[in-house]
This record gives structure tokens, C-alpha cells and sequence, in this order.
């Protein structure tokens, strides 16, 4: 298997399953966002896997980590490598192999093998995904033979037996040390760089932090990480990871590819653009082609007498506001539904000012 171009570098991610589901996940409010991107959170000392929001460096090394302990055999030479060269995962055309279970396919019939090896070496193991999020994981994985299908495991019983097993640090050591790269052919720029991702989106300091709403019944509180952020509402919460996103890439085949919207369905992209003569934060759905996505605007308002900051929250053409984030609880329920002069609401007729990109 032939090394071709680095596209993927682990960083502080993560977005709902990115590897193994296709239904919208929520993070767990515990996850960790700390620079591995790992899902692990704590309980008791002991450190423990959670099977949400993993990013795909994460996934690669729950399946090398669990292959390696329930399997052995080259899995196992593959783990053990890895702990001092890193994990490298690469990207090929299932069409390729031989495969008794090819995994879930894209629109263009195509689908994805996932070959684990060690940075420094090759190795013949791979593992495919189902459209139900389970994974197929093989070895004997090479060009022109049949590979042995080991068996089919779901993500979530794969954290559990990890976590039974005392295994979650190992997970988090190796996820460290893990790379992607994709090595199909055929593929354009964009697609060459791990769908699109051209890098790691960083937010400024001024809006990070939590923020909170309360407009009518609805509590609402807006996470802003270094790369990440997260929507936590009455019911659920859900986390995306930030990355700037290659121009061209939302008119390439893998935008419209199924199994990639359900690898990247919580990556978004992020951006800052003009409206209202204000550079807003643009975020959107990796793969989302039809939607402008949300706006974030971290502003100043008068409340109480005092410059108060508070984040301005807008969607649509006209980057009308749909809600604003304050610093406290306290002062979110004291402004509920109160309109500010200065933005402009959907019922507004100075909001037609549209996006400038």
C-alpha cells in the first residue's frame, strides 16, 4: 500500500459518530475536549471511554486497540508498533478488495477500507463501516486476495469491552500518536485532504467561553473551545469540531457521498465572513450545500447601565438574529425575549442585507 499524502493530523476534534454512525449523536456533557480530542471522560479515577462524538483518529484507535486484545495476530503487532511510531490511518476504495462485507457505499457506488498500520510500516488489517454504524474488521486485507473477515462489532460494544478491559488510556495514548490519510485514487484536491478538511479552525480568545439564553421556555448554553463548539439545550447537547474547509470541496463527489456525510456529520465548517458591515463567525454542516448555516457575533450591548458582552446568535440569507448569548444565567433570564436596537430580527426591514463571502 503506497503512502501518498499526508491529509490528516490530530488536533483538537472532533463531531456525533464521525467514522461509525449516521444518526445525529449528542455529546456527552462530561466529554473531554483536551488536545487529544479524545471522548474519554473520568468516573472515580478511572478513565473511561464514551462512544459519542468520536473523531476519527479516535475510532481508528478503538478498533486497532480492541482487534489487538480480542483478536491478536497482526492487529496486536499493529498496536504494539503503533505505541512508538503513531497509528496511521489510510483511506482506499473498497472496490479494490476483496471483501466479504464491503461496508456502506456513497451515491457513486463507492465505498471506504480503512487500513490501520504503523507510521513506519505496512501492515494488512482494515476494517469497513455498515450504514447501521457497526464496523467490519479484517486482515489478510491485500489487492487481489480474499481478506479474512474477522468479525463485526458495534462502536458501542466495542467502548464497552474497552472500557471493561481497563483499556480507555491505551485509546487515548495511541489516538495521540494517530494520522489520516487518504490514498484513494481518482479523488480531487479537495477529496485528497480528508474530505475537504484543509485545516484545524481555531476561534478567537474574545468568544470563548460559556454563554447562556433563555428566550420563552427554552434554556439554551453556547460552548466556544479553542476548536469546538457545543449546543446544550433543555433535553440534549451537541458538539461539533471547527475546520476550514477547502473551497471546492462542497462541489466534489464526496459532498453528495453518503458514507462521508456520516464520517464528518459533526465537523463544521467554519469561517468568518461580512453581513451588516460586522465579520461574523459562519459555521455549517461539513457536507451542507443547500443552507448558509449559523452566525455567531460577539457584540456590546447596554444592560444596566454597563457595556455588557454578549453573543449574537443569526441564520439565514439575511443573517437575521435569532437569539443572543449572555455570560450568566442570571442575566439570560433578566434579557429573555428582549429585542436590542442595534440587530436586526427577521421582522426587521433593515435586515436584507445579505452574506458577503
Amino acid at each position: 500500500m503506497v503512502n501518498k499524502q499526508l491529509i490528516g493530523k490530530l488536533s483538537v476534534v472532533g463531531l456525533a459518530l464521525l467514522l461509525a454512525g449516521c444518526g445525529a449523536q449528542s455529546a456527552n456533557s462530561n466529554s473531554s475536549s483536551g488536545s487529544s480530542g479524545s471522548s474519554a471522560i473520568t468516573n472515580n479515577q478511572k478513565v473511561n471511554l464514551d462512544s459519542t462524538n468520536m473523531p476519527p483518529q479516535e475510532v481508528s484507535s478503538l478498533v486497532t486497540i480492541y482487534s489487538s486484545k480480542k483478536y491478536g495476530g497482526d492487529w496486536a503487532k499493529v498496536a504494539n508498533s503503533a505505541k512508538n511510531s503513531g497509528l496511521r490511518t489510510n483511506l482506499y476504495d473498497t472496490s479494490d478488495y476483496r471483501l466479504d462485507n464491503p461496508g456502506a457505499t456513497g451515491e457513486d457506488g463507492s465505498g471506504i477500507l480503512y487500513n490501520a498500520t504503523p507510521e513506519k510500516n505496512s501492515a494488512d488489517v482494515a476494517y469497513t463501516l455498515n450504514d447501521d454504524g457497526s464496523i467490519n474488521i479484517y486482515e489478510n486485507v491485500k489487492k487481489g486476495q480474499k481478506a479474512k473477515k474477522l468479525g463485526t462489532v458495534s462502536q458501542n460494544d466495542m467502548v464497552y469491552y474497552i472500557n471493561q478491559h481497563s483499556q480507555a488510556s491505551k485509546v487515548q495514548k495511541l489516538t495521540k500518536q494517530s494520522k489520516v490519510y487518504d490514498e484513494r485514487s481518482g479523488r480531487n484536491d479537495a477529496a485528497n485532504h480528508e474530505f475537504g478538511r484543509q485545516a484545524v479552525f481555531t476561534t478567537p480568545k474574545s468568544m470563548r467561553g460559556v454563554w447562556y439564553s433563555a428566550d420563552g421556555n427554552q434554556q439554551t448554553v453556547l460552548t466556544i473551545r479553542e476548536h469546538t463548539i457545543t449546543i446544550s439545550t433543555n433535553n440534549n447537547s451537541t458538539k461539533s469540531w471547527l475546520y476550514k474547509q477547502y473551497p471546492d470541496f462542497l462541489s466534489s463527489p464526496d459532498a453528495k457521498n453518503k458514507s462521508v456525510q456520516k464520517q464528518t456529520q459533526t465537523w463544521q465548517s467554519a469561517k468568518f465572513v461580512n453581513a451588516h458591515n460586522q465579520n461574523w463567525l459562519n459555521i455549517r454542516g461539513w457536507c451542507d450545500t443547500e443552507n448558509k448555516g449559523q452566525f455567531y457575533l460577539l457584540h456590546h450591548e447596554t444592560i444596566n447601565g454597563k457595556q455588557t458582552p454578549v453573543i449574537v446568535s443569526a441564520n439565514g440569507d439575511n443573517v437575521t438574529t435569532d437569539n443572543v448569548f449572555y455570560t450568566s444565567q442570571s442575566t439570560a433570564q433578566k434579557q429573555a425575549n428582549h429585542h436590542y436596537a442595534d440587530l436586526d430580527y427577521p421582522q426587521s426591514p433593515e435586515g436584507e442585507d445579505e452574506v458577503n463571502n
